[in-house]
């Protein structure tokens, strides 16, 4: 006798039982769910998301699973200096702040030393990053700056009867131009903590002692990027990079060789001339700074997000230092100005011990201005001059005046993408070629 196969239930609409107000509230919410998970996948790294943020709970900041009170503008619209504590929050004993003088020596090494020893960028944990005490004075004394904000946090060491850096963080002034809105922000940068003070959440002391500090100077709301997921980013972006000394960064496991290919072919394949392939390119002067700040302005109304610059921050951002920033013009025949480059310098460390190199040195573009030559051959020959200064690399966002060239520049991919943020402020995710912003 051949089994009875069970006959599959039909369900007719007449038997189904119409949706309850609980129901159809139920099924919004996991649209909405499924929508929040969506554009979290569009902001990348999905898997760095953590389900619960207990600081950041606390801020005003757009939260991951809970939709903000406002579309666009600040969340915490307290702006009474009379409400803010005129004290430093309240450290552990043995704990106290110090403002970090960029002038005195013995405090600009120590910033330095702390830095190199415990900002460490990269999750292999193969490369630390080092910014020399040069870089450090340039980045953090901009026109304008203010030195209560550029704080550490020190702990007394008995036996070695010394006070030593375990916790460090800054920020500058800047103006952002955000959808037609002039916003006075504060520009974050830099905060560490030494790992073994982690634990005692010093992080968030620091991130409220800066935010006390720009309060009590009528300046309510922030901007900060970071490699790190937080609740919740308004952009995202990604470093890719371009060899110049290929052999090195093969040696140190900067980059790979791709497909396996033979390492003679890959040398061949990423060799650059000597020279630029343009004739006229010359570093800036301060004569050039006029004709530079109206190039940027110019070019500044293509983005919905961008930081205001005046003359004199212009004149302290691009100004060559020698390993510091590098900037180059070219000019046509009636000496104006039709094109330039910018890139910064910063070592990354070999953190092997078997490695025979100590560190490498990259170039970071800062900004880029083209009208008489294309992006892809003002490209070519930044990467040139980065190479005439013994950089070992050139890297660069993917904004996609940049990333159409990639290929045919023989740039490749780094892993991690950079996230902006705003503090006490909210606005519509923003593509990265809307953005114009710069950080170290």
């Amino acid at each position: 006798m051949e089994d009875q196969k069970e006959k599959p239930t039909i369900v007719r609409d007449s038997d189904q039982k119409p949706l309850t107000n609980v129901d159809k509230q139920n099924f919004l919410e996991q649209i909405k769910n499924l929508k929040k998970t969506q554009d979290l996948l569009k902001m990348g790294n999905f898997g760095g998301i953590k389900s619960e943020y207990k600081f950041w709970s606390t801020q005003p900041v757009p939260q991951l699973h809970r939709d903000c009170e406002v579309d666009f503008g600040p969340l915490n619209k307290e702006n009474n200096i009379d409400n803010i504590q005129k004290e430093p929050y309240t450290l552990p004993d043995g704990f106290e702040w110090k403002d970090v003088g960029l002038s005195i020596t013995n405090e600009i090494d120590k910033l330095y030393e702390f830095l190199k020893s415990n900002y460490i960028g990269d999750e292999s944990n193969l490369f630390g990053m080092e910014y020399s005490k040069d870089f450090l004075k340039w980045y953090l004394s901009p026109p304008g700056m203010h030195k209560d904000w550029i704080i550490s946090v020190l702990k007394e060491d008995k036996i070695k009867n010394r006070k030593k850096m375990i916790g460090f963080i800054s920020a500058i002034p800047t103006k952002i131009f955000i959808n037609n809105v002039e916003i006075e922000m504060a520009k974050v940068n830099f905060l560490c903590v030494k790992k073994e003070y982690r634990y005692k959440r010093l992080a968030p002391v620091l991130i409220k002692e800066i935010t006390r500090r720009a309060n009590l100077k009528n300046i309510w709301q922030g901007v900060y990027a970071t490699y790190t997921y937080l609740p919740k980013p308004f952009s995202k972006a990604e470093y890719f990079y371009r060899s110049i000394n290929l052999k090195k960064l093969l040696d140190v496991q900067y980059t790979y060789l791709p497909n396996k290919m033979p390492i003679g072919k890959a040398l061949k394949n990423n060799e650059l001339p000597d020279e630029p392939q343009i004739s006229g390119f010359r570093k800036m002067t301060e004569k050039d700074i006029d004709q530079i700040y109206e190039l940027i302005e110019k070019n500044r109304n293509k983005y919905k997000i961008y930081e205001i610059f005046s003359k004199e921050q212009i004149s302290h951002l691009l100004l060559p230092r020698n390993n510091i920033i590098y900037t180059y013009v070219l000019e046509d025949e009636n000496n104006k100005i039709t094109d330039f480059c910018s890139f910064y310098a910063m070592n990354r460390t070999i953190l092997k011990n078997n490695s025979k190199h100590k560190k490498i040195k990259l170039a970071y573009s800062i900004m880029n201005y083209n009208s008489s030559i294309s992006m892809k051959e003002l490209l070519k020959n930044a990467i040139i001059l980065a190479k005439q200064n013994n950089f070992d690399a050139y890297n660069c966002i993917d904004y996609k005046e940049n990333s159409d060239n990639f290929k045919e520049l023989s740039f490749m991919e780094k892993i991690g993408k950079i996230k902006y943020y705003f503090y006490n402020f909210v606005c519509p995710d923003t593509p990265i070629d809307d953005i114009s912003l710069i950080f170290i």
